[in-house]
């Protein structure tokens, strides 16, 4: 599924919320809770889906963050894409494993080892 980017209404509409400064805030961000960043947003302005598309964030103005590069950077490497990829693991499993019958493993069995000890009437049966 391709990624939904922000429209420039949208866009636009967050910069302006933003009054120019970053809108990260919080844990998700790598801040402590109730923290915001307000960093400029001179150098460089990414727009964050808050819940990523990845995980059905829709591209809306409730859902866009108008942040800093750094805070943008830091919130994808440790909030967004570990938790997407996990989604993307638990998907994998439920494919794989859909429709499929369990069935008991068949083969040759253990092989016996090496050391095998022979039992007591073997013993006998060369000593006698």
């Amino acid at each position: 599924m391709a990624r939904r980017e922000f429209k420039v209404a949208v866009r636009e509409a967050a910069w302006f919320r933003s009054g120019g400064t970053c809108e990260a805030e919080g844990e998700a961000y790598g801040l402590p809770a109730g923290i915001r960043c307000d960093s400029s947003l001179d150098r460089g302005v990414e727009y964050d889906h808050i819940l990523p598309d990845g995980l059905g964030g829709e591209p809306t103005l409730e859902n866009c963050a108008a942040v800093c590069l750094p805070c943008h950077r830091w919130k994808t490497r440790q909030e967004d894409r570990p938790r997407m990829d996990k989604a993307d693991r638990i998907l994998a499993k439920r494919r794989k494993t859909a429709g499929r019958s369990y069935r008991k493993m068949q083969g040759p069995g253990f092989p016996k080892p090496r050391w095998h000890v022979p039992n007591i009437t073997e013993a006998q049966q060369d000593h006698e």
